[in-house]
């Protein structure tokens, strides 16, 4: 299962706490659930205070602790779910967060820690074996945020380079599973196109920099040069709580990169948005993702709507990874390019049009009927010619 961003408590005595907690537990149970009680990891991808304090990270380990506490209960251990977890910007980069050694002190009063070794600060690996095959679950800590751009530690990704080199090489033909906080915009994922989604740099780690230090630091662009060289790597993010509803929050390249909604609702764009009045006009429901893989290494991931718990489009379908990248096919930019179309008899109106006094501007109403489209259609783009067809 797969959750980011549940926010459980914005400042230490925010009074919808409870009401948080007690969503995410619902989202846990019922992630289980349609695993048949069966979930083997649950991976989460960061953000889980408002600040970063030891009050905030009490209530995130407690709520995890008694949510994998209530669907262990019973099993055995070798068939428990586990745990592997990156930090948000919200817990470890603004001022007055705790560092890796306070959250670490409080994560293992709750026992979060016990089945995960520690890499590099923040970053963590855990293992599940089934049917004789062992799949790999690593965090990615990012450093700084926006500092110009992200930032990782060269020694965390040295770390993540070895541990993906290894295990790949063991089992060319299993996934293996990187969750991070914030996406990487060279993946092209939703929320990390700076074209599809203006002013949204704040959340993509963005790799142009000037003006930092970056010894010992790595940016988006190193990263991604590191997962690329892996195409078995599905790359977790959150940060943006951009809306699962878009098939563009899964991109394939060299390897798979999704970016999963926040579990306090999934915003069709960030507020700093060109497109958006109102981001919170519409309806925000929260999404996780339930990841399946058969015995022969196939992989079938399923978005859900955890607001009334329903499915939400297509599962994503990949075969096994394979030498020649067939896995990678089927969710690519190009495989998914389908241009919206208008209808045959599709209209545009134009009125109330206006001239400034010196005629240097022109203002109008116009409406038109929407295009067709698979899925949802972002935003429209309007060229105007002249009579003689200049723009």
């Amino acid at each position: 299962g797969v959750l980011s961003d549940p926010h459980f408590a914005y400042t230490d005595t925010d009074v919808n706490a409870e009401g948080r907690v007690n969503k995410y537990k619902n989202a846990v149970t019922y992630l289980n659930n349609r695993a048949d009680g069966k979930m083997d990891m649950l991976m989460l991808a960061g953000d889980y205070t408002g600040t970063g304090s030891e009050t905030q990270a009490e209530i995130f380990a407690s709520a995890v602790k008694e949510s994998l506490e209530s669907i262990n209960d019973g099993r055995e251990e070798k068939d428990k779910t586990q745990l592997i977890f990156a930090y948000g910007n919200h817990d470890t980069d603004w001022s007055g967060n705790m560092d890796y050694v306070g959250w670490e002190t409080v994560l293992n009063r709750y026992g979060i820690l016990d089945n995960v070794e520690k890499g590099p600060d923040g970053c963590y690996k855990a293992m599940v074996t089934k049917g004789g095959k062992s799949y790999y679950f690593y965090s990615l800590e990012t450093y700084t945020y926006n500092n110009p751009c992200n930032m990782f530690l060269e020694e965390a990704l040295e770390w993540l380079d070895k541990e993906l080199n290894t295990v790949t090489t063991n089992a060319p033909d299993s996934y293996v599973y990187v969750v991070s906080h914030g996406p990487i915009e060279e993946s092209g994922v939703y929320g990390s196109d700076l074209y599809f989604e203006k002013n949204s740099s704040w959340g993509v780690a963005a790799s142009g920099h000037t003006g930092v230090t970056t010894d010992g630091r790595a940016t988006s662009s190193d990263v991604n040069g590191v997962l690329k060289k892996y195409p078995q790597v599905v790359y977790f993010s959150g940060h943006t709580h951009f809306t699962n509803i878009l098939e563009s929050t899964i991109m394939q390249k060299d390897y798979t990169a999704i970016t999963v909604a926040s579990l306090n609702g999934g915003d069709l764009f960030t507020n700093v948005s060109n497109y958006a009045e109102d981001m919170y006009a519409a309806s925000r429901p929260a999404y996780g993702m339930l990841v399946e893989v058969d015995g022969n290494g196939n992989q079938r991931i399923t978005r859900i709507n955890l607001e009334n718990n329903s499915v939400c489009g297509e599962p994503w379908i990949m075969s096994a990874p394979d030498a020649g990248k067939t896995h990678l096919q089927a969710y690519t930019q190009a495989a998914r390019q389908k241009t919206p179309t208008f209808a045959s008899d599709a209209k545009l109106d134009i009125a109330k049009l206006t001239y400034t006094e010196n005629k240097d501007k022109l203002s109008f109403d116009m409406k038109f009927d929407t295009a067709e489209c698979d899925n949802y259609i972002i935003r429209y783009e309007l060229v105007l010619y002249d009579q003689n067809g200049k723009e």
